[in-house]
Formats: C-alpha cells, structure tokens, sequence
C-alpha cells in the first residue's frame, strides 16, 4: 500500500520534470533573438590599413589616412577601395580652387575640372603619374529619363537624342585624353588636358559601391559646408529641366547626397590617387 502511494506522489514529480527538461532542450536548440541580433548588429571594426586589408564595410565606415603627397606637404585622404596590393584613396581637403565640370557642355566631358586637377596637383611628386586608366562614360551611364542604357543603334527623340555624356576618359602614362561621344557627328572629338596626371576624379560607380541603403557615407563631405560639394567623373541628364548635367557629391542637411548639376555651377574638386600599397607605408604618417 505504502508503494502504491509513493508512486503516485511520484509520477506527477517526474512528469514535471521531464516537461521541464524538454523545454531547456527545445530552447538551446532553437536560435535566440538576442543572439540573431548580436550577428546582426554585430559592431564593424576599425581598420589598421597598416597592417591589413581593409574591408568594404570598414571602408563604408571610414578609413582615414595622413600621406605625404611632397616632402613638404601632407594631405588626409579617405580609403574608397582596397584591393590589397593596390589602394584608392580620396582627398579630404578640397583643391583651393573651384571649377566648372566643362566649358561648353557635358558631352565634352570634364575637361575643366581636370585641367585644374593636373595643374594643382602637379608638385604632388610622391604620387607617380597615373600609367593607365580608362573610363567610359557614354553608353554605360543610366539615363534617368528612360530608366535604361543608351543603345546608340536606337532612334531617339529630339530629347534623348543627346542623353548627356562624353565617351571616354583614357590616361596613359599621365597623359589625359578626354573624348566626346558621337551623335551627329562620324568624328569624335578629343581634348588633351595639359599637364599630366597624379590624380583624377571620383566616379558615380565607386561612389555607388559605398553607399549603404541607398545613403553616401558622411565623412565624404565632412570638409564642406552645407549646399557645398565637389565634381565626379560621371554625366547626369535632368530630366526635370531638360539639361545635361553632370554627377556631384553635395552636403545637404549633414548627409552626403549624390546629385546631378549643371556644369557650369563651380564645385570644388577631390583629388582621387591609386597607389601600391607599399608607396602607402612609405608615405603614409
């Protein structure tokens, strides 16, 4: 009798229990919101590009470094690429002088800004000359109206006919050769910039690649004043007022904003460099 009554007072207990364990079972299993919100918000670390690649979002971050670009003079650039052997950085301090992106029109390309460019980063000879870069602007870029990629084999209206854009940018051992897209015409004009270059413009694809939803980092416009920003290598068409633009970074309300303007606004320009990255060490302060 006595064994039948512990039994009963028992079964409930191990039943309770066996619920129990269960339960703290099923819970290690299953993955805890904390945790997906730790790996989720999970904090990005500063990166110490002396000693390793930096990351893209390191890069989206901010990765700032002073470089001596003459045995007098050092300039705080930001990392925009790191390729490991090879690192793209942009200049943090605007050239003293501001610039149109050309004289005539978008379609010639930015002939001006780069004739500053060259002529104020001349004495920067801790930079080498840019060996080879090339650039296409015409045909690649988006036009905003139609929302496609220009096909120059298509008819175009008296208004898409020209959707805005040069053809190339080509540099070769320093020397800037700029060439006009054709339209009407079977001879492409080209421009020579004179001086040679140690450095170029940003581009609206680069500029694309550190943009997180949507949104330019801030520290790219950290230097300028709000309505302030400086000239990309890259056209734009306004399809609000019918005009070729071409693409700019502006501080508007403390953000950075990728914008098209007219290319006679004057902008300031931002020195963009690639080099190895044992000049970087070398240089680096």
């Amino acid at each position: 009798m006595k064994k039948q009554k512990l039994i009963i007072i028992f079964i409930p207990v191990i039943i309770f229990l066996i619920i129990a364990l269960s339960s703290i079972i099923v819970l290690n299993i299953l993955p805890k919101d904390n945790e997906k919100n730790n790996k989720t918000n999970k904090k990005i670390e500063a990166c110490n590009i002396k000693k390793e690649k930096c990351s893209i979002d390191q890069v989206k971050k901010g990765v700032k470094v002073n470089l001596a670009v003459n045995n007098t003079t050092t300039n705080d650039f930001y990392v925009i690429e790191d390729n490991d052997s090879m690192v793209t950085l942009i200049s943090t301090s605007n050239l003293k002088e501001l610039s149109v992106f050309s004289l005539t029109s978008n379609m010639e390309g930015p002939t001006k800004a780069f004739e500053i460019l060259n002529n104020l980063t001349s004495n920067w000879d801790k930079i080498d000359f840019i060996p080879f870069y090339l650039y296409s602007d015409y045909g690649l870029q988006k036009i905003n109206y139609y929302e496609e990629e220009y096909d120059p084999t298509k008819s175009y209206d008296a208004f898409t006919k020209n959707p805005g854009g040069y053809s190339t940018i080509n540099i070769l051992d320093g020397q800037v050769t700029i060439t006009e897209a054709l339209i009407d015409s079977d001879v492409a004009k080209t421009t020579t910039i004179p001086n040679k270059a140690r450095a170029r413009l940003i581009t609206y694809e680069e500029l694309a690649k550190l943009m997180t939803n949507e949104k330019l980092p801030t520290w790219l416009t950290a230097n300028l004043n709000n309505n302030e920003g400086f000239w990309t290598m890259s056209t734009a068409l306004d399809k609000k007022s019918n005009s070729s633009n071409a693409y700019a970074v502006i501080k508007a309300n403390n953000n950075s904003k990728l914008e098209g303007k007219p290319i006679n606004n004057k902008l300031y320009i931002n020195p963009v460099i690639t080099i190895s990255r044992d000049t970087l060490l070398q240089n680096i302060k």
